[in-house]
């Protein structure tokens, strides 16, 4: 999983456990606007909220000039029942987090709480994982790990009237790690991952990356200066080296932070925001077989560990036995036994989703990679069986030629096969990194594809949000690549050698301890 999260402080955390569905996710309803999908368990929550995220969602694009029908994908958010079930859905790890954003080639999906007495501090949370997608689905560039949080931060602390929407007020809930909790130095915070951090660290971190975002945001004197920054770091600068070239002297920065944290004011947009046009809203409630299979859902979109798997598959096959009809929980076992290389169990399963459903997007799709996965274990490469997979994700496709997992799937099937994909596969690849283009699983290979076509600019326009993240185990192989993919563009003519370029890139990897997010 490669997903972005919203610590907070917990001072009693109970013991880390498996999801496990029971008959108190019975009741889960669906909302869908234009832009979202929301599940949660209370009919009123998940409207008020994709309503309300839909506003939020139409001042950022106001303020950022996208367009309002960008973006064909639209976000799932699953809201539970406090910062407890987001720790579980999370996983290890997560035992101090209240929410996160996570991206797979499965989907992408935020994961936050509601219903815990603090409805401000949960749109806070809401907003924070919004503001990274939109960050990173409609902006994919590379930016430093502080200002990933800090502009989640400083976005989700946003407040509407009738008439005004305010952006960039105080990050009231993070007064205690700012000011008690030990401050790192200045150096960790502009260069560090969070996942670097120790533990009583993180919360300073999120503190101290909302405070330098928005002291850069507002202060005349350092007016440009994050522009710079962020420039230099896409150019290949590192982190801390970017920030000591655009910010100065960095023992005086962290003085005018300290300065500014104390100040008896602070500046905040208030922006005359009307509540947008009435949205097309539709919510239901689910059927009893999709609301007990859902955090089973969410876990698959997510990526699943080894140790999550058989649970999973086997609380998925006791549902399928209650309901023997039911599309959806028969689809979800399909992927389940993929998971666990089942894949004949996968086939039956896939057939009885599609024999109820015969339009089921992923039953289609798992039929296809079941029967791919399977003839690849046995090595087999007989070409009229390969074909007979890849028609059930072309008829996945064609049912939803939106969704980039077909897609994918389809162009990872001539790998599996072990011949040269069509040019149709890697136009559909690269579509599919239109439609979640902060992907890495989907980038890498569609940039590789290119610089075989000797496409060399392009393609390094592909690997750069990749190369130059400090939140990305392939960005120092994909640097490397990067650089010679420009410097052949620069020199007409010339010929990348891809294969040397290939072994050096996995050369690279393994040295790395790197893994690609597996394809299902």
């Amino acid at each position: 999983m490669r997903g972005f999260l919203l610590s907070m402080k917990l001072w009693c955390v109970a013991a880390l456990v498996l999801v496990t569905p029971s008959a108190a996710f019975a009741a889960w309803h669906r909302a869908e606007t234009d832009h979202f999908i929301f599940y949660g368990t209370s009919a009123k929550d998940v409207r008020d909220d994709a309503v309300r995220l839909e506003r939020y969602d139409a001042l950022l694009r106001t303020l950022t000039k996208i367009p309002k029908d960008s973006g064909a994908m639209k976000l799932t958010v699953y809201v539970l029942s406090g910062t407890d079930a987001v720790q579980r859905a999370y996983g290890n790890g997560g035992r101090d987090i209240a929410g996160f954003y996570s991206t797979t080639p499965s989907g992408v999906i935020a994961v936050v709480p509601r219903g815990q007495g603090d409805k401000d501090y949960d749109d806070v949370v809401l907003f924070h994982e919004y503001a990274h997608h939109l960050m990173l689905h409609y902006f994919p560039t590379a930016y430093p790990a502080w200002y990933v949080e800090g502009f989640a931060e400083y976005l989700g602390t946003a407040q509407f009237t009738d008439e005004f929407a305010k952006i960039g007020l105080p990050a009231k809930h993070r007064g205690y790690e700012l000011i008690i909790e030990n401050s790192i130095p200045i150096e960790t915070l502009l260069s560090a991952n969070v996942d670097d951090l120790r533990r009583d660290q993180v919360g300073n971190f999120y503190g101290r990356a909302w405070l330098l975002t928005h002291y850069l945001s507002f202060d005349k004197v350092r007016r440009g200066q994050l522009a710079e920054c962020m420039k230099l770091i896409n150019e290949g600068t590192a982190p801390l080296e970017a920030a000591r070239t655009a910010f100065g002297d960095l023992a005086a920065l962290n003085k005018d932070l300290g300065r500014y944290l104390n100040a008896s004011r602070i500046s905040y947009l208030n922006i005359a925001n009307s509540p947008p046009a009435e949205t097309t809203i539709t919510v239901k409630e689910l059927d009893q077989a999709s609301g007990d299979s859902l955090i089973d859902r969410l876990l698959l979109t997510r990526g699943t560990t080894e140790a999550e798997r058989a649970p999973i598959a086997n609380r998925l096959r006791k549902l399928t036995v209650k309901y023997p009809g039911n599309a959806t929980a028969h689809a979800l076992l399909a992927e389940a036994e993929i998971d666990l290389e089942n894949y004949p169990a996968a086939i039956a399963a896939a057939d009885t989703a599609i024999a109820s459903e015969p339009q089921n997007v992923r039953a289609l799709l798992w039929r296809g990679v079941a029967m791919g996965r399977a003839l690849r274990k046995a090595g087999d490469q007989d070409a009229a069986k390969w074909k007979s997979a890849r028609n059930w994700i072309v008829k996945a496709n064609r049912a939803n030629p939106e969704d980039p997992l077909p897609l994918f799937e389809y162009y990872q099937s001539f790998q599996g096969e072990g011949t040269q994909p069509t040019k149709s596969a890697v136009a559909g690849l690269g579509k599919a990194v239109s439609l979640i283009p902060q992907e890495s699983a989907f980038r890498i290979p569609y940039a590789i594809e290119l610089a075989q076509a000797e496409d060399y600019a392009f393609a390094a326009a592909i690997l750069q949000p990749i190369a130059n993240s400090p939140h990305n185990g392939f960005a120092a192989s994909a640097r490397v690549l990067m650089t010679k993919l420009r410097a052949a563009a620069a020199k007409p003519g010339d010929k990348l050698d891809m294969a040397a370029s290939l072994a050096d890139l996995n050369k690279s990897t393994e040295k790395t301890d790197a893994k690609p997010p597996p394809p299902k």
